[in-house]
């Protein structure tokens, strides 16, 4: 998967959630082509993101579907922490 494009998926993460912590995108598929990946803080899961679905949108909408998935990183997080 295009580096520049996980990249620029974790930045907008970064910026739509109110958190301490920063995203990271981990590849989740088997086979290493990151069309799949789990949204971590701090080595904890706090969501999923479908990269390759991602890639068929328009900015603007790919931009606000990621800020409404960032709105429950704080509730994920702390069921997973708890």
């Amino acid at each position: 998967m295009n580096k520049v494009l996980i990249q620029t998926l974790e930045a907008i993460l970064n910026q739509n959630h109110t958190m301490p912590f920063t995203v990271e995108l981990v590849d989740s598929t088997d086979n290493g082509s990151f069309k799949q990946a789990e949204v971590q803080m701090a080595g904890e899961w706090v969501g999923d993101v479908d990269i390759e679905s991602m890639m068929n949108m328009p900015f603007v909408e790919m931009a606000q579907a990621l800020k409404i998935k960032a709105e429950s990183f704080r509730e994920n997080y702390e069921k997973a922490v708890v």
